[in-house]
């Protein structure tokens, strides 16, 4: 029987234009774009792991001013560049009166800053964030990890996501789980697993 239903962030509850919030946050600081966009790419994968991811990127940039002020610029033309899956939220508070939530992410703390236009806390019971964690998806203990902080055991759990190697390492770890590519198919695929709202 399902008790826990998880969520990816990016891709499936919110989906943002990084090129975009780059170049927007480039002009505002003084550097090249492609410097911004070159920096993320080499440094994602570690970035998921730091706690101190924002202001890691701010120092290895040179990017001096006001932190407090950068993370707001951060974090509001984020939210210009980003657009939330309103459809699916919806579902998903229908579906607290049966299953608990989680999100289960692979986020730098630069990304956990965007997901304040949706209060991710206000739609889910749990939120386990990678940087906070030190753990990625696809490491099964990452989901082994979410799925002891909920209490479920894996054949109890669905995890959502719209990368296909995240799925795969949530079966290895025994979870049900979907590859999100739209919301009409994903309700699909829980009504198949006999997810009700």
């Amino acid at each position: 029987m399902i008790k826990t239903l998880m969520f990816d962030v990016g891709g499936v509850l919110l989906m943002t234009d990084w090129k975009e919030l780059y170049r927007r946050f480039a002009e505002h600081v003084g550097v090249s774009p492609d410097r911004v966009q070159t920096y993320y790419d080499q440094q994602l994968v570690e970035l998921w792991t730091r706690p101190d991811g924002f202001r890691s990127f701010l120092a290895d940039l040179s990017i001096t001013g006001d932190e407090g002020a950068l993370r707001r610029f951060w974090s509001e033309e984020g939210a210009r560049a980003s657009s939330v899956n309103e459809e699916l939220l919806a579902a998903i508070d229908s579906m607290h009166s049966r299953y608990t939530t989680s999100i289960l992410s692979n986020a730098s703390e630069s990304r956990m800053m965007l997901d304040g236009c949706f209060s991710p806390a206000s739609h889910f019971d749990r939120v386990f964030y990678s940087f906070e964690r030190g753990l990625v998806k696809p490491d099964i203990a990452y989901y082994q990890l979410a799925l002891r902080e909920m209490g479920v055991e894996p054949e109890e759990a669905v995890f959502i996501d719209d990368v296909e190697s995240y799925v795969e390492g949530a079966r290895a770890a025994g979870l049900h789980a979907l590859q999100f590519r739209d919301n009409a198919t994903l309700f699909d695929d829980l009504r198949r697993l006999g997810v009700q709202w």
